[in-house]
């Protein structure tokens, strides 16, 4: 089983960079992105959907079944997970939109580079979720930031048992 889930990831970086350099989508994007729309509502509570940009975020999805590779998410002070299905936004429009929504308070301009008291970041890495690249900074300037992070995955993870929160950086290569 890990080593299908790493020919995946492996194939997953080599579509990625494909795509990014000679403008060629993956194989199985489309159909992907069909497949999770078409059955993304099997006990999964969708808070946000835009046919227009094929933008679905789903809350407290349960697994990871249904959302794709990389996809970026906020947890926040409750520990509820709000996910983008597909990955097609960076954090910022996420924070925007559940702001609009009233879901998280009004985010202050610096959220990236303060302690965070409203949300987190998070994104997907295999069958993980990790700290966002966005808090790339979490571990090196604020003191007990790896705590303060904790204590927002520990509420996530009461409430998505089937998923895997790591207090760890996505950008951290060492998974």
């Amino acid at each position: 089983m890990r080593i299908k889930r790493f020919k995946e990831l492996l194939e997953d970086v080599g579509d990625k960079y494909a795509e990014k350099k000679f403008n060629i989508p993956p194989k199985f994007t489309e159909f992907d992105k069909l497949y999770r729309r078409k059955y993304n509502n099997i006990g999964q509570e969708v808070v946000y959907k835009d046919k227009e940009e094929g933008l679905i975020i789903l809350k407290n999805p349960g697994t990871l079944d249904s959302v794709g590779p990389g996809v970026r998410g906020i947890i926040d002070t409750k520990g509820n997970f709000f996910v983008e299905q597909d990955s097609t936004l960076t954090h910022n429009p996420i924070i925007n939109i559940l702001w609009k929504l009233g879901i998280i308070k009004s985010p202050d301009e610096s959220w990236h580079i303060k302690p965070p008291n409203n949300f987190i970041t998070v994104q997907r890495r295999g069958d993980e979720i990790k700290i966002g690249e966005s808090n790339s900074w979490y571990d090196h300037n604020i003191p007990n930031s790896i705590l303060i992070f904790q204590d927002f995955l520990d509420k996530a993870k009461k409430k998505n048992p089937g998923i895997i929160f790591i207090n760890k950086s996505v950008l951290n290569r060492n998974f």
